[in-house]
Parts: C-alpha cells; structure tokens; sequence
C-alpha cells in the first residue's frame, strides 16, 4: 500500500508538469468559434481546431508561431510574442462591390461579408492535403482527351500557379450524388510548368468515356513536404505555398457544381466530410472526343 501511495505522487507531480496551453479560435465579426481550422507550429502542420475552436499546445513543444488556414477566414500567422491572449480571432473572406443587386434594387457602394460562402468570381487559395472537385454534366457521347484548369496567383505572390497538384476523375455514385469510383487508377501529378492561363492535360492514354452521369474532377494539393517551402510572405502575410485555382459564379439552376473536403478533425476525431459550395464552383473543365 506504501509503494502505491508512493507511486501516484509521482504519477500526480509527473502530471502537473505536463502543462497544456488552450487556444481558441474566432470568427472576428460574429465571435463565434471556428471548427477544422489547420493549424501548423514553426512551419509544421500541427493539427485542426476541434468544434469549438479550441486546440492545445505542450509546453514541450518550442512555440515561434502558429500558421492558421481555413476554406472561409484568411490566413494568419502569428508570433509568439503577440500571444497575448488565449482567444485568436481570424478575419471572415470578404468581397467589396460597388455595384450589387440585393432583392431586385441596386445599391451603391456596398461591402457584402461573404461568410462560408464564395458568392462571386473569386480565387480560392488551398491548405495543404486538400482536395476540391467540380461537377461536369453529361455533354456527349465520347472520349475524355483533356482536363483544363485555371490556375492563378493571389496577394501578389506569383509563383503559387506554378506549383503541382494531383488530380483524378470520380464516376457520381447513384445513391448519395457524391464521388464514386476512381476512373484512373493512380493519381496524376502534374503542374502547370509553363504558366497558361488556362492549364490542359492530356489525358487520352487512359480511354475513358463521359459517363452518362456526368463526372467529378478533381484538384488534390499535395503535402507540405511536397513542395519546395512550406510557406511564402504575401500582401497578407504568410500563406500555405499550394496551388490557387479560380472560381466563378454558379447561375440560378446551373447543373455544374463544386465540393471541397473538409480536413479530419486532430482533436475533434471528426470524419472528413464534403462541403459544397453555394454561389461559386472551381474553373475546371474537360473536352471531349465525340464518337462518330
């Protein structure tokens, strides 16, 4: 009975050393917490935000900065002598418009927050992992020969269209509407070496047809040890080095249509899931060799 005594004291003060620092994460307007925000420490990715915005770092782990990167906020890293306090807010992605029609009447001038949604023709800027599809209805009877995407740059830095991306076709399963079968067996890896402003790959070796459906494309960024840095210095500080794809507005009743993947939760354990888009979809597009 006297080693066991003896033996939880230790266990109790071994335990008081192992300080865990809780963080929360906000958003700036609405203050409320942001869940499956990517969190990397020193450069490194650490983990995600559970559902109430929260993450915990060691004392043991040796804290310069925290990189946060999330679909809806703009990236932020911070120093850690700006830690001031355990609340971190990030600023909701926002679009200024001069002109805007909001329930039929013109207004001048205005600033729409566009919260969790890309209402109009935008750039969408990825965390490592991540992996983005847009829908392509039936057009024709044919072959796939070339997949096309448009790829940009943002806040100035120019280099980011260059990077490389993996990408694959999804047949629609016909019960949840969501990607189905791999139609090409193994990821592509490919980049967009020369720059265009619309990038093509030729595809035609692997003698697919358009499925009746209609098909998913798909835009994978690769990990961080993947790409030359893991991060660069931009007009709004320091960003992910990952490919920016373009996006462009969804019309009333328009079938094409974009999803991304929401990363697994770190603390939460939550199952990665598909988010759809509401306003906008992913400039990606194929062509097709029509059967005669």
């Amino acid at each position: 009975m006297r080693y066991f005594f003896l033996i939880f004291i230790l266990f109790f003060k071994f335990s008081l050393g192992q300080q865990i620092e809780n963080f929360k994460i906000l958003d700036f307007v609405t203050h409320e917490p942001i869940e499956n925000v990517r969190i990397s420490i020193n450069n490194r990715h650490y983990g995600y935000s559970d559902k109430e915005g929260n993450f915990f770092v060691n004392e043991k782990v040796l804290l310069d900065s925290i990189g946060l990167v999330h679909l809806n906020y703009d990236n932020s890293t911070i120093k850690k002598e700006k830690l001031i306090k355990s609340s971190i807010y990030l600023y909701p992605k926002s679009e200024a418009l001069n002109k805007v029609e909001i329930d039929g009447k013109k207004q001048q001038n205005n600033t729409i927050n566009l919260v969790g949604k890309l209402g109009l023709n935008s750039k969408q800027h990825f965390a490592w992992n991540s992996k983005a599809i847009t829908y392509i209805p039936f057009k024709a009877e044919g072959g796939i020969t070339k997949l096309k995407y448009k790829l940009t740059n943002i806040a100035g830095v120019k280099g980011l269209k260059y990077l490389e991306f993996k990408t694959n076709l999804y047949s629609i399963d016909s019960i949840t509407r969501l990607p189905g079968k791999q139609l090409i067996v193994k990821d592509i890896i490919t980049s967009n070496s020369n720059g265009d402003r619309i990038y093509s790959l030729d595809i035609s070796e692997y003698n697919i047809q358009m499925p009746k459906d209609g098909v998913f494309i798909a835009f994978i960024v690769l990990d961080h040890t993947e790409y030359p840095v893991s991060s660069i210095m931009s007009r709004r500080g320091e960003l992910c080095a990952t490919p920016v794809l373009k996006t462009r507005f969804r019309k009333k009743n328009e079938k094409r249509f974009s999803m991304i993947l929401t990363p697994e939760g770190y603390f939460s354990k939550t199952e990665p899931k598909w988010q759809k888009l509401d306003f906008n979809f992913f400039l990606m597009d194929l062509e097709l060799e029509e059967n005669d």
